[in-house]
C-alpha cells in the first residue's frame, strides 16, 4: 500500500515518488493500492490508474487505526511519503504492514524499516542514531524515484545535448505552483534579453494558471500536464525550475537549472544540486524579483562552457534508475540459501575493494584482458566508469555486506537498446547464487532492454549460468536475452 497526499496547496511531489516506485514494485509482480485524501487523484492524474482507499480521519493520529479497517488483512509493505506521519503511526502499523518503508527530505526520527531520502548529497550517516539499527537507509540522489519514462528518456536526451546555441528555456515549479512562482520567473524572463523559446509547464489543477496565461511572452507557450514530460526537458537548453521532484528529473536528462527555493523542504535539495555543480541557485521565492531572475538568466546563457559542465554535472547527479534500485531494496532477490541479495550504486569509495576483487587468483582467468590492473589503472577505470552516463556500475551485496559488482554496458551500435552484462563475484561468495541473483537483478534494473554478454569458449560456468537465466547463444562468444517487460 502507498500512503501518500497531493492538493493544490502541496502539490504532487510526494504521490508522484510513491507511483514511481509502485510502478517498479508493480513491475516486479506486486499489487500495488493507493491510499489518499481526496483531491489526489485530481491533482495528479495517473493516480487514478490505481485502486484508491479514501482517507478520511480528521487527525493524522487516526490514520492507522483506519488503514487497518480498509484493509483488514494487513499488507506486505507500506510505503509513507507524507510529513504529517511520525514514529508515533509508524509503529502502529507494524502489527499490521510486514514492513513500512517511508520516504522522506528530511533527516529526521522514523520507526521504519527502510527509509528512502533522495536529496542530492544525503549521506546514509544523517540518519544515525534516529532511526532503529536494523533500518536500511537509502540516501542520495541515486535513489531519487522518478517515473520509469525519465530513465526511458535519458540515453537520446544525452545524445543530444552538446554546444548547441541556448534558444529553448524550460519553466517548471512544480505540478501546482501554488506560490505563483512561475509567474514571478515569467515577468523576470520578458525583463531579459532572451529571443528564443519558453516551454511553461503546471498541472492542470494550477490555482494561478489564468495570471499566467495572460503573462506569457512572445514565443512561448503553457503546457498543462504535458504527456510527454521528458521530450520538454531533452529540448531545453537551460530551466528555471524549483527544487522538488522535477528538479531530479531534468538531472537524469542532463537539462542544467536555475533554482527557486519556493518550499523550506526544497532548500537541502538545492543545495545539494549546486554543490555537485548541476544548478546554480537564485534563492527563496520572496527574495527575489524578476531583475535578478533576468540578470541570472543572462549571465548563464552567455557562458556555454558553464553551461555544458553543468549539464555533465547533471547527468552524474541522478540517472533515473532509482525507483526500480529501491524496489530492488523492498523486494530483493534471494540467493541459494535464502539470503536477500541487493545492490547499490558503486562510488568512489569502493575502489579498494573492486582492485582486490580484481587480484584474486583465477578471477580474471575468462576477461577479454586477463592483466590484472595497477592501482593507478584501476583508480583511472573507476573514474571514468563513475563519469560515464552509458555505464551502470553497481555492487552487489548479501544482506549488508558487499558481495560482487553488477556492470551493464549501453551499447551504441545497437537498433534496439541494449545493455552489455558483465558480473564479478567475490571468491567468499561464489558458489552461492549470488551470481545468477546478478542477472535476475540486471533483467529489474533495465526491465525492457536487451541484455547481451560475451563469454569466453572455455567459461563453461558462465555459459551455464548464462543459459540458466534465459540467454540464448548468437555467436560463438556472444549470448542474448531480449526485453520488452511493459
Amino acid at each position: 500500500m502507498l500512503r501518500a497526499d497531493a492538493s493544490a496547496s502541496t502539490g504532487g511531489g510526494h504521490v508522484a515518488r510513491v507511483l514511481a516506485i509502485g510502478e517498479a514494485l508493480s513491475v516486479a509482480g506486486w499489487r500495488i493500492v493507493l491510499a489518499a485524501r481526496p483531491g489526489t487523484v485530481e491533482t495528479v492524474a495517473r493516480a487514478a490508474a490505481l485502486p484508491v482507499v479514501p482517507i478520511r480521519c480528521a487527525a493524522i493520529a487516526e490514520e492507522p487505526a483506519a488503514l487497518m479497517s480498509a484493509l483488514p488483512g494487513g499488507c506486505d509493505l507500506l510505503l509513507v511519503d507524507h510529513y504529517g506521519w511520525t514514529t508515533g503511526e509508524e509503529e502502529a502499523v507494524h502489527s499490521w504492514a510486514k514492513r513500512v518503508a517511508v520516504v522522506g527530505d528530511f533527516a529526521r526520527p522514523h520507526a521504519s524499516d527502510v527509509v528512502v531520502d533522495p536529496t542530492p548529497g544525503r549521506a546514509g550517516t544523517a540518519y544515525c542514531g534516529i532511526v532503529p539499527r536494523s533500518c536500511v537507509v537509502l540516501a542520495g540522489a541515486a535513489w531519487a524515484p522518478l517515473e520509469r519514462r525519465f530513465g526511458a528518456a535519458r540515453a537520446a536526451a544525452l545524445a543530444a545535448r552538446g554546444q548547441r546555441r541556448p534558444e529553448h528555456l524550460l519553466v517548471a515549479m512544480g505540478m501546482t505552483d501554488a506560490a505563483n512562482a512561475t509567474l514571478r520567473t515569467i515577468e523576470g524572463i520578458r525583463a531579459s534579453r532572451f529571443e528564443g523559446c519558453v516551454d511553461v509547464v503546471l498541472g492542470g489543477s494550477a490555482p494561478n494558471r489564468a495570471s499566467v496565461t495572460a503573462a506569457l511572452p512572445p514565443r512561448a507557450r503553457l503546457h498543462l500536464d504535458p504527456p510527454d514530460m521528458p521530450a520538454l526537458i531533452a529540448r531545453a537548453d537551460l530551466a528555471i525550475g524549483a527544487g522538488g521532484v522535477s528538479a531530479l528529473e531534468r538531472a537524469c536528462l542532463g537539462l542544467p537549472s536555475l533554482l527557486i527555493e519556493v518550499a523550506n523542504n526544497q532548500r537541502e535539495a538545492i543545495a545539494g544540486l549546486v554543490a555537485a555543480g548541476a544548478a546554480r541557485p537564485l534563492g527563496a521565492l520572496e527574495t527575489i524579483s524578476p531583475h535578478r531572475i533576468a540578470d541570472a538568466l543572462e549571465s548563464c546563457l552567455r557562458d556555454a562552457p558553464s553551461l555544458t559542465a553543468m549539464s555533465h554535472a547533471a547527468t552524474r547527479v541522478c540517472d533515473g534508475l532509482g525507483a526500480l534500485r529501491v524496489a530492488i531494496a523492498l523486494a530483493p532477490e534471494r540467493s541459494r540459501d535464502g539470503a536477500p541479495v541487493t545492490l547499490r550504486p558503486a562510488g568512489r569509495e569502493d575502489c579498494n575493494r573492486l582492485l582486490a576483487w580484481q587480484r584474486s587468483p583465477g578471477i580474471r582467468t575468462h576477461a577479454r584482458n586477463p592483466v590484472v590492473p595497477t592501482p593507478e589503472e584501476h583508480a583511472a577505470w573507476l573514474e571514468r566508469s563513475l563519469a560515464d552516463p552509458k555505464r551502470i556500475l553497481s555492487i552487489l551485496a548479501v544482506g549488508s555486506e558487499a558481495a560482487g559488482m553488477l556492470r551493464l554496458d549501453r551499447r551504441s551500435d545497437e537498433a534496439r537498446s541494449c545493455h552489455e552484462v558483465s558480473i564479478l563475484i567475490a571468491p567468499e561468495y561464489q558458489r552461492q547464487g549470488i551470481g545468477a541473483a546478478a542477472l535476475r537483478l540486471a533483467r529489474r534494473l533495465v526491465p525492457q532492454d536487451d541484455l547481451v554478454a560475451e563469454i569466453l569458449p572455455k567459461n563453461d560456468a558462465s555459459r551455464a549460468l548464462f543459459s540458466a537465466a534465459g540467454y540464448e547463444q548468437c555467436s560463438d562468444t556472444i549470448w542474448q536475452r531480449h526485453g520488452g517487460i511493459p
